[in-house]
């Protein structure tokens, strides 16, 4: 009995050992329960132990899970898998030209038709002089070896506007095959000069057109021009067209007279 204490503290260990369960080993019980006892006392001490070692299994069984748990397997599903990712088109997102836009055909005659109505009003809203008129008799000379000729004609035109037209420049531009040629007006100063070179050119002759002429509104005024181009009588005779321009100071439009 004097062993009893050793006995009991090798069954703890064994309990110990036990893995977590709540039955006593072989080993235990056969420790606390061999050896003979000699008396009353002795049996009531063997007794207490019995039943220390008894609650001892008791709270172990409380304490330690009844099975342990199965392990997992390599083939169990990952808790976290992939989700599928979303496609993302940009275009879908925000629309392309071939979608947010009408056919090309219709858009070719959209065009053309806003750039008729443009031409249209532009054409309607282009300044125009406030005067017609027209050019009369024309009549023109060689001027020997110089490979030109010297014009004079008429012009006669009428204000139409509700202002004066004051005349500020006179321009001449002949067209022809070989080119396009201009000259401004010679000064009335030297028509008489003129006229004693070249006679012909006082057939049709009347008063002077000078510039800085006031025509009043309403009123209507005519008079002698005379040009020089660098071409031959030939040349001016086959001409496309003649432009006279006079321009009024404070108008945009100047008046433009063709034969």
């Amino acid at each position: 009995m004097r062993d009893l204490p050793h006995r009991l503290c090798q069954a703890k260990r064994d309990q110990k050992v036990s893995k977590g369960r709540a039955v006593a080993s072989p080993n235990s019980i056969r420790t606390v329960l061999t050896g003979h006892c000699t008396d009353q006392k002795h049996a009531s001490t063997r007794i207490q132990a019995l039943g220390f070692f008894i609650q001892m299994c008791l709270e172990s069984s409380q304490t330690m899970p009844d099975e342990t748990p199965a392990p997992t397997t390599g083939n169990s599903p990952e808790p976290n898998a992939a989700q599928p990712k979303m496609k993302f088109d940009i275009g879908e997102e925000f629309g392309t030209a071939k979608k947010n836009l009408p056919p090309a055909k219709i858009l070719v005659i959209g065009v053309v038709i806003l750039a008729v109505i443009a031409g249209i009003v532009a054409l309607l809203q282009r300044p125009k002089s406030s005067a017609t008129g027209s050019i009369d008799q024309m009549v023109s000379v060689e001027v020997p070896n110089q490979g030109s000729v010297m014009v004079a004609l008429n012009v006669s035109f009428r204000n139409n506007g509700s202002k004066p037209f004051w005349i500020h420049t006179i321009n001449a531009d002949l067209e022809t095959t070989s080119g396009t040629f201009s000259d401004t007006a010679a000064s009335p100063v030297d028509f008489d000069r003129y006229y004693q070179a070249f006679p012909p050119l006082k057939q049709y002759a009347i008063a002077p057109l000078q510039t800085e002429a006031k025509i009043n509104p309403g009123d209507q005024t005519q008079g002698t021009l005379i040009f020089s181009f660098p071409v031959t009588p030939d040349s001016f005779a086959n001409r496309k067209v003649l432009k006279v321009s006079i321009q009024p100071y404070d108008q945009p439009a100047p008046l433009v007279l063709t034969k």
